[in-house]
């Protein structure tokens, strides 16, 4: 694993089992009640309970997106989209172009630089353009000016700005008042003559914007000017922090050529996206699915459309408001951009569809999103519904919705207690649903893939795609082979005393190198005995004691003293480095530099890798619609965007070809840029660690034996207690998690 995930955080946790950290980890894994006796408990609790989540339309009325054209660009993406008279504007390849909506072949250009960017442009009701543009480049003196010209593109006026301004584009421009224009300027609010451009009044903004962040994502690009109804203008800004807090002030002038800034009232965690409309500011958080309209002023805002009932993923690039009941939206996927032209239909006038409820967690991913979008475009008889849960609302309301006499269809088991889940056989079971397919078979996955997912004789879930995470070391330092116990770890140690475990050494960080060796070896789930007491145990934990700096993974997410401070190659006192392996690609520089394999400890010394799936859907066991949700699910596997390792054969094995047929590979190593021959060699290598890779199922008394020893053991490693104090809190404490699951 690089630097930057080992030391930074990064989303994986110590054993790389989830992309993320396990502080958040265990938030998750304690979504449901992890004692089975609360479990049922609660489930029964929540019998019968409905969740009023979204299902379709809004107030009985939906936005139907029908695609719209776009001209062809050469250079670079379409960015900053406006209309007006039903014309569509756009910035690309440093100038501004125009084309009537519908007809993308009659595009023309409006202005163009030549050495530079236009920053941002604004339009008036009579279609006259004023824009910022930017000059800057090797033996080019920086220079700024905002420009106006006439609808036929005859320039008006070029009036340069003496302020400096940043290389960021886009909301830096407003009109106000009776055609004068604002401009946002990293140190302040400039008031522009709209009839020849000159400065009229500067209004400094360090008081109201404090320590900003560029480019925060949080914000929209950090702050930013927007036009809402009856042409007000206003400052928008989300202030630094964790997390930031929203602002927005009223741009005000008094006639006289001054600026001034009123505070409105505006919710401080609206830190989405803000878009422009003479309608009144639109406003997408990018979290629950829904497109705001703020009322008068900002202090209250209503739902507008659901971006899933159009078929569209939140947060697009652009709004663009024709009418009260039509849309201009653009969006980008994977680097390829569409247009959307949205129309407000009732509800009762669209063919009749049955509606699924896919649950999942917020935030989603991004192509599970395009997924739904593109099934419900080419089904007529389903359509799917994401209903978005934040963390905090998993044991609530998705909960209750499982239980409830309208249970969701589907359910994203990527970011849940899988275990759990399965233990109450929430989910059926896939494999009748293969069995029936003439598209998707059972062998048409690796065979590791269908046998780690198939817990309790039920396949529950089959991951479209996964990564490995492994440990390696330096050859010459650990095993000629993979597969090794704890004791050939602590042996290891004792050879080279000198030298850590693990960059980040924290005893989280250890347990979890150890977590299935530790609920393998200590403990016996047939008959329910816990061995945390042996002399076994107790030499384990003196070993991690002596090993270990520090208890938790996130106190040293940030250390000093870590061995990658040079970055690759790794220090020779590092004996374990993580490695994320994602593409065959992705292994290249680690055996270049002489690491080799050596995967997690195991009870029995054989070799374990560990996968790390994507994409896990499973479809509720109590769903009303199991037919629908199958052919939902069918669909997603033979049509997701496969950005790691592919969970179906040919998609492998075109992989493989493809990247022996490469040749090369160029790689930065030994502080130079280098080719490395790409071998059917090294395929077969990283095909050899699939072969040994399991999922580690987390959730319930297995992940709450390792919070238990780590809880227990930080007492220890305080000093607070001693070994003969703590070992027999972690055997009773593990021993009624244990029983209470037989």
């Amino acid at each position: 694993m690089r630097k930057e995930e080992e030391r930074q955080g990064s989303l994986l946790n110590k054993r790389g089992v989830k992309m993320r950290d396990r502080t958040m980890n265990k938030v998750l894994c304690k979504v449901l009640p992890i004692l089975l006796a609360l479990l049922g408990a609660f489930f029964l609790s929540a019998c019968g309970q409905e969740d009023e989540g979204h299902l379709f339309g809004v107030d009985g009325y939906v936005y139907v997106a029908e695609k719209v054209d776009l001209p062809e660009v050469k250079r670079g993406m379409i960015n900053e989209m406006k209309v007006h008279d039903e014309n569509v504007y756009f910035i690309n390849d440093g100038a501004v172009k125009t084309f009537p909506l519908g007809d993308p072949a009659s595009v023309r250009t409006v202005c163009r630089m030549e050495n530079g960017v236009i920053a941002d442009y604004v339009l008036d009701e009579e279609g006259k353009i004023y824009y910022l543009k930017k000059e800057s480049g090797i033996g080019i003196i920086p220079y700024a000016a905002v420009c106006c010209r006439l609808p036929d593109g005859k320039l008006v006026y070029e009036s340069p700005v003496e302020e400096l301004f940043s290389l960021r584009t886009g909301d830096m421009m407003a009109l106000i008042g009776e055609g004068d224009i604002v401009l946002l300027s990293p140190e302040a609010l400039l008031l522009l003559n709209g009839d020849d451009g000159t400065v009229l009044d500067r209004l400094p903004t360090e008081e109201y914007r404090g320590e900003q962040v560029e480019g925060n994502d949080l914000a929209a690009e950090g702050e930013s000017l927007v036009t809402g109804e009856d042409g007000t203008a206003y400052y928008c800004l989300v202030t630094d922090g964790q997390p930031g807090v929203r602002l927005a002030y009223r741009i005000e002038t008094d006639g006289t050529g001054h600026l001034s800034l009123a505070q409105e009232e505006i919710s401080p965690e609206d830190r989405g996206r803000i878009y422009g409309s003479p309608l009144g500011l639109l406003y997408d958080n990018g979290a629950d699915g829904f497109l705001y309209r703020y009322g008068e002023g900002l202090a209250s805002r209503e739902a507008v459309l659901y971006w899933g009932d159009s078929n569209l993923s939140p947060k697009p690039d652009d709004v663009c408001t024709l009418s009260g009941d039509r849309l201009l939206v653009l969006a980008t996927w994977l680097m390829d951009q569409e247009a959307y032209l949205l129309t407000r239909t009732a509800v009762e006038d669209l063919p009749e569809k049955e509606i699924l409820v896919f649950a999942a967690v917020n935030p989603t991913n991004a192509g599970l999103e395009q997924a739904v979008s593109a099934f419900n475009r080419q089904s007529d008889r389903y359509h799917v519904t994401l209903r978005l849960y934040f963390v905090d609302e998993v044991e609530t309301r998705l909960n209750a919705s499982l239980v409830s006499t309208r249970p969701p269809d589907l359910l994203d088991l990527t970011a849940l207690d899988l275990l759990t889940y399965t233990d109450k056989q929430v989910l059926e079971d896939l494999s009748p649903y293969l069995e029936e397919s003439d598209r998707v078979h059972k062998e048409d996955y690796l065979e590791s893939v269908i046998e780690e997912f198939t817990i309790g004789g039920r396949l529950v879930s089959i991951p479209t795609r996964f990564s490995i995470y492994l440990y390696s070391g330096r050859a010459s330092q650990v095993w000629e082979t993979p597969g090794y116990t704890m004791e050939d770890l602590m042996e290891l140690t004792e050879e080279y005393p000198d030298c850590r475990v693990l960059d980040n050494r924290t005893l989280e960080s250890l347990l979890w190198l150890a977590y299935d060796y530790i609920l393998e070896r200590y403990v016996d789930w047939e008959s329910g005995e816990c061995r945390f007491e042996s002399g076994e145990f107790r030499e384990l934990m003196e070993w991690m004691g002596r090993n270990c700096k520090g208890v938790y993974y996130w106190e040293r997410m940030n250390y000093e003293d870590s061995l990658w401070e040079d970055g690759w190659p790794p220090s020779e006192q590092l004996l374990l480095e993580g490695e994320f392996v994602s593409s065959f690609e992705s292994w290249i520089v680690p055996e270049t530099y002489g690491l080799v394999p050596v995967g997690y400890p195991s009870a029995d010394g054989e070799v374990s890798y560990q996968m790390v799936p994507w994409d896990l859907i499973g479809i509720v066991s109590r769903s009303r619609h199991k037919e629908g949700a199958w052919e939902f699910l069918e669909y997603f596997l033979t049509n997701a965007e496969v950005f790691d390792f592919p969970s179906r054969l040919d998609q492998l094995e075109q992989m493989e070809e493809e990247y022996v047929a490469k040749g090369t590979w160029v790689v930065y190593m030994y502080g130079k840029w280098q080719e490395i021959e790409t071998t059917q060699e090294q395929v077969d290598g990283v095909l050899e660690m699939m072969e040994h890779m399991h999922y580690s199922v987390e959730g319930g008394a297995r992940s709450g034996i390792i919070d238990i020893i780590l809880e227990e053991m930080g007492s220890y490693l305080s000093g607070d207690k001693t070994l003969d104090e703590v070992l027999p809190l972690i055997q009773n404490r593990a021993q009624i998690l244990v029983n209470e699951g037989l």
